[in-house]
């Protein structure tokens, strides 16, 4: 039997540097938008724009989350953390939506409020709406250079992936409290409160995905499919069988492991190198494998065949 020696766990330090200023330059604008749109709203008595201004209030301390986070998180692995530390990385990606699910409840019991207890309706200028317009379009301008950053330097970071999700779920709840401004100076006196209350549907959708998502990692769910895996294993010129695969792990930081059976005449040399010729394969066909454990073993073993569950 042979294993193969387990690659550099470290991501890419220019990636994970390029993917933290991205945070950064959220937290700086969700500031900036915070304080423009809670001074607003208050000056025009919207409870609406009040609400997306906490919300954007309520991201900015959740950047500022995934910034401490992000760091810690690109520490290459040590003798402490051999698999490296991408599961702070997770835990501040669930913080990051705990802090949004909180942003939510604010802004529902604020716009339930408005809404039954009949309270005068806004009336911004038209260059007020304008300007929240514009915060829409900076905010998906930011949210469209973030995702660039994460393409281009192919980084799978849950919390960059996160906060371009939920940049793009503010340029939504932005325009609806836009729409909500413009129907309340046609006379419509509950549409800011209505347009708080679906700001909170469009704020909840975002934070339950970005909780499930980073629960889903921390249970160390299957990442890849057996299957799949299987396949590209039993590709390698010389492998009989393939079995026992697993995989953990989040996006840009997953393990495998996994069997393979050879013919029991060949030199353990050459199965060593076999096992080295599935790991490249596998690492290749799955952007975010970051590791890959194969065990080689003669066809004809005792143990099942099959996939673990």
């Amino acid at each position: 039997m042979a294993e193969t020696a387990p690659a550099s766990l470290a991501p890419s330090r220019p990636r994970r540097l390029r993917a933290t200023q991205a945070i950064g330059v959220a937290l700086l604008m969700n500031l900036l938008l915070a304080a423009g749109k809670i001074a607003y709203g208050r000056l025009v008595a919207s409870i609406g724009l009040e609400a997306d201004g906490f919300h954007n209030l309520v991201d900015a301390l959740g950047s500022a989350v995934a910034l401490f986070a992000a760091g810690w998180a690109a520490q290459p692995p040590d003798s402490g953390h051999p698999y490296g530390h991408r599961r702070i990385e997770l835990l501040g990606t669930l913080a990051v939506g705990l802090f949004i699910a909180t942003g939510a409840l604010q802004i529902g019991v604020s716009g339930f409020e408005s809404l039954f207890a009949g309270r005068r309706p806004p009336h911004p200028a038209d260059l007020g709406i304008v300007a929240v317009l514009g915060s829409a379009a900076l905010t998906f301008g930011v949210s469209s250079w973030e995702a660039r950053v994460l393409h281009q330097s192919q980084s799978q970071s849950l919390l960059v992936e996160a906060d371009v999700r939920h940049q793009r779920l503010d340029v939504v709840g932005t325009l609806i409290v836009s729409f909500g401004l413009g129907l309340s100076r046609l006379g419509f006196g509950r549409a800011d409160a209505v347009a708080a209350l679906l700001v909170l549907l469009v704020v909840g959708y975002g934070a339950y995905g970005i909780v499930s998502t980073s629960l889903v990692a921390l249970a160390d769910a299957a990442q890849l499919d057996p299957g799949a895996i299987e396949r590209e294993a039993r590709a390698v010129a010389g492998v009989l069988g393939c079995h026992k695969i697993r995989s953990r792990g989040a996006p840009g930081a997953v393990y495998v492991d996994l069997h393979i059976q050879v013919d029991p005449q060949m030199p353990i040399r050459l199965a060593h190198g076999l096992g080295h010729a599935v790991k490249h394969r596998v690492e290749t066909a799955f952007p975010g494998v970051v590791d890959v454990l194969v065990h080689v073993e003669p066809e004809e073993s005792d143990e099942r065949s099959g996939v673990d569950q």
